[in-house]
């Protein structure tokens, strides 16, 4: 069964929707144009070789050896579980494709279940509508209502979301075959990978997704990666955009935090916390508070607080940075979750002194994996630019129509970052992709 043109662009447009942010950070490499254009279906290596700071794969098999493993066949793979890629998934099964989804991360749910970043930031237009629809609508309003706030419910969440499409967590990609296109283009035939058991498999697809956070599968790929934030602060060294450490907490009187806070006169408010938003649902920003924190090691930030009121006295926060995490070293992610973990009870200790309602506050929990904000961005037919964000262009082939600024979260030597425009909405085109 081939999927309809509707289909085609229901999942474009979803995974674009949710990775806009990462998108506009990429606008600062070149466009390709011509030969140099290389599309989602770049040429694939035939390779078992080390990828950064991961388990190294077994040797190459040979073609016999290759013949006798078991065989798998699909019309779509997603290699990760990230949530975009999931809705993909969903909408593709729903068409009656055969699906799999093979993630290389030890368990299941990507940045949302196991990095815990449950604070939901819907992009609007220039005149505060939300810009977003389809399938994804259903979690954000259950998050603005407050029906999807626990890591328990998004949990039911995606189970829902992948229910009947099998799902198989700590594969390794071991080899990349290729096969021979009638232009003389080479697209993937098969992948021969490691399950979590150990038993090597091989499978074969008509379509394949990179649904992982550190391009599990497009970095063994021959595609270019566009310049990153190093051409744009001037460094040598590659570095990403800061990871998240998301910050869980319980028996927080959120009511007497927010009857103290806006009860308070601006002068008096201004003082104390700073720039400081807080509702029933959520408290923003309180910079004065976050301003006055000196992590133990250089490489955390307390920056600007995005809390969210998750019920029964717990709170989740989205506020404390960790430089320079490489999503794909293992020991890269294990460094800056100790790092985290060990912060946590001085930043718990500050807001128990610094904020109302936080005098009985408990840390609860951590969690299992960092929130990764960017990896690397690879060369496509066409690149978006900060031109066309700014000026709200919009493209004959828009396969999703965005509303988020650019936002480019702090590194080693910016650790505030960069926030640049206001657009109303832009359009982002099936040939750009991240």
């Amino acid at each position: 069964m081939r999927p309809t043109a509707t289909f085609a662009r229901s999942l474009a447009a979803i995974v674009f929707s949710i990775v806009m942010t990462a998108c506009s950070s990429a606008g600062a490499g070149k466009a390709p144009s011509g030969d140099e254009a290389l599309t989602s279906q770049a040429k694939p290596v035939r390779t078992a070789e080390h990828v950064d700071g991961q388990q190294p794969a077994a040797p190459q098999l040979s073609v016999n050896e290759e013949a006798k493993l078991p065989q798998e066949q699909a019309d779509v793979v997603l290699i990760g579980s990230e949530l975009e890629g999931l809705y993909l998934a969903r909408a593709a099964a729903d068409e009656g494709l055969t699906v799999r989804i093979l993630d290389p991360r030890a368990a299941f749910g990507g940045q949302v279940l196991q990095g815990e970043m449950l604070f939901l930031d819907a992009t609007t237009d220039g005149h505060g509508k939300s810009l977003v629809q389809g399938r994804v609508k259903e979690l954000f309003d259950g998050f603005q209502s407050g029906k999807i706030r626990k890591l328990a419910e998004f949990k039911q969440y995606f189970d829902k979301l992948v229910k009947g499409i099998p799902v198989e967590s700590g594969i390794r990609i071991q080899q990349i075959d290729a096969a021979k296109q009638p232009d003389g283009s080479e697209h993937i035939a098969d992948i021969v990978y490691t399950d979590g058991g150990g038993k090597q498999r091989r499978i074969t697809a008509r379509t394949w997704v990179d649904n992982s956070d550190f391009a599990a599968l497009a970095s063994r790929l021959n595609v270019k990666r566009l310049p990153g934030l190093e051409s744009f602060y001037g460094q040598s060294r590659v570095e990403y955009m800061s990871s998240g450490y998301m910050m869980k907490f319980k028996n927080v009187d959120w009511k007497t935090w927010m009857n103290t806070v806006n009860a308070m006169k601006p002068d008096e408010k201004k003082k104390k916390f700073g720039t400081a938003y807080i509702t029933d649902n959520y408290a923003l920003v309180f910079d004065a508070v976050t301003k006055a924190y000196k992590p133990t090691n250089d490489r955390l930030f307390l920056r600007g607080l995005n809390a969210v009121n998750q019920r029964d006295g717990e709170v989740l926060i989205n506020a404390l940075l960790v430089f320079d995490v490489n999503p794909a070293d293992d020991a890269s992610v294990a460094s800056a979750m100790e790092l985290g973990n060990k912060e946590m009870p001085y930043i718990l200790d500050h807001f128990r002194k610094t904020l109302p309602g936080w005098e009985h506050a408990e840390l609860n929990g951590f969690p299992a994996y960092p929130y990764i904000r960017e990896y690397n961005h690879y060369e496509t037919e066409y690149t978006l630019q900060v031109s066309d964000l700014l000026s709200g262009r919009m493209f004959p082939d828009n396969v999703s129509i965005g509303g988020y600024p650019l936002d480019l979260q702090g590194i080693t030597s910016n650790k505030w970052g960069i926030e640049m425009g206001r657009p109303d909405k832009y359009g982002m085109p099936l040939r750009s992709s991240c």
